[in-house]
């Protein structure tokens, strides 16, 4: 007699992908045409997209994940596998938050030096996706803050001299750019501004 093979529950659908595709698509389009006319209908639209998805983080980071009331609707979509019903693994947790809101550099990177700037400069400002937990978060501290200056930095120059051990010719454009954006954040948010230790890449 063949035992029934049990179903497993449908997995339940993070909120996440699609409030950073929205919010990384109302971005894209203000880098590409707000300081041309920056009162623009269009423009205008899409920093209240931008809004709209950082209160939503906001509402997001303020629920408690325990309260039997906090649950995501589940879902019937299944994610790629590998054809054998072994879903894909990964999750939306395991990206950092700057690659979470669209910085990256080097050869493949399609962002610009100063679209990278401007990138960083609003995560300095913005009300971030509450992602990783809560010990993840604390990090971060609140906008236009030393600590969420501090965490920025941090996280560049990191990126920066990880990349030099590795010593992969192929990795000199991002360490040059990485370096290039901490210059200039320290520039134009830490100088005169800011006393902690500025760290070094």
């Amino acid at each position: 007699m063949r035992t029934a093979a049990i179903a497993e529950a449908p997995q339940a659908v993070s909120p996440f992908p699609e409030l950073q595709r929205r919010w990384q698509a109302a971005f894209s389009y203000l880098q590409r045409f707000a300081e041309a006319n920056p009162d623009a209908a269009d423009v205008v639209e899409a920093r209240r997209r931008m809004a709209e998805v950082e209160r939503e983080w906001e509402r997001l980071q303020a629920v408690d994940p325990n309260s039997p009331d906090c649950f995501p609707w589940p879902s019937t979509d299944a994610p790629a596998g590998d054809g054998d019903g072994h879903a894909a693994t990964g999750a939306w947790q395991e990206i950092g938050m700057l690659a979470y809101l669209g910085y990256h550099v080097g050869l493949s990177s399609t962002l610009s030096a100063a679209q990278r700037l401007r990138l960083l400069g609003h995560v300095f400002v913005m009300r971030l996706p509450p992602l990783n937990g809560i010990a993840y978060m604390r990090q971060w501290g609140a906008p236009d803050t030393g600590t969420r200056l501090r965490k920025i930095a941090e996280g560049l120059a990191s990126f920066a001299r990880n990349a030099k051990r590795r010593r992969n010719p192929n990795l000199a454009e991002a360490i040059r750019q990485w370096e290039d954006d901490l210059e200039g954040i320290r520039r134009v948010h830490y100088v005169g501004r800011f006393d902690f230790p500025w760290p070094a890449p």
